[in-house]
């Protein structure tokens, strides 16, 4: 695949410019179709329902919207086991897109995601609902248990690192695994738990903790 440049957490390859530039030709159209008319008060206004509804929760919980980069997934794939089966969370799931991907090679796995943007998990549920194994959660993650999962993802921010140490130090249960895309845990409060960093590429490093 063709790839453009590299950011801090996103990959950006050619197709996914094309796909931004013909969804922007696509509302410019509608636009233009309906300008001048009632339905453009409903038009924008469902735009605006949308972006606040995907981006707004994301910043009142200070964890930003970082989709999961393709080079990541293909590293978790390596890490999870194809003969027994395990449950795998991923906190703050998005579109779901780790959790779908997981779950075509694992079928043996069970996948939650939990998302606090409802437009997301909505999105996310709908899509569930053609894949046993993955189930999508409308929650915040501070009010999941995580000490019935095998594998805990999350790619969130640093500025909830600390909290989401405390959290993991508490409820990870004994053989399993916390994989953090980007944003290591305090040392301070992770140091019950074990260390392992794995590059996946010059801007990416998964932290996988385990209890001590």
């Amino acid at each position: 695949m063709l790839q453009l440049f590299v950011t801090t957490f996103i990959t950006i390859r050619f197709l996914d410019v094309i796909d931004v530039l013909l969804v922007a030709i696509l509302l410019y159209e509608v636009y233009k179709l309906i300008k001048g008319t009632a339905a453009i008060n409903i038009f924008l206004g469902v735009i605006a329902f949308i972006l606040l509804g995907v981006f707004l929760p994301s910043w009142w919980n200070d964890v930003p919207f970082y989709p999961t980069s393709p080079p990541v997934i293909t590293h978790l794939t390596q890490m999870l086991p194809n003969d027994c089966a395990f449950r795998f969370i991923d906190c703050g799931c998005g579109f779901g897109s780790v959790l779908f991907q997981l779950a075509k090679k694992f079928p043996r796995g069970t996948f939650i995601g939990v998302e606090v943007s409802p437009i997301l998990a909505f999105y996310g549920l709908l899509r569930s609902l053609l894949v046993p194994n993955v189930s999508i959660k409308w929650t915040n993650l501070w009010q999941e248990p995580l000490s019935n999962y095998n594998y805990i993802y999350a790619f969130l921010s640093p500025e909830v690192s600390e909290q989401l140490a405390i959290k993991i130090a508490d409820e990870l249960a004994t053989n399993s695994s916390a994989i953090i895309n980007s944003f290591k845990l305090p040392d301070s409060v992770s140091s019950s738990l074990s260390l392992n960093q794995v590059k996946v590429s010059n801007d990416t490093t998964l932290y996988i903790y385990r209890c001590l």
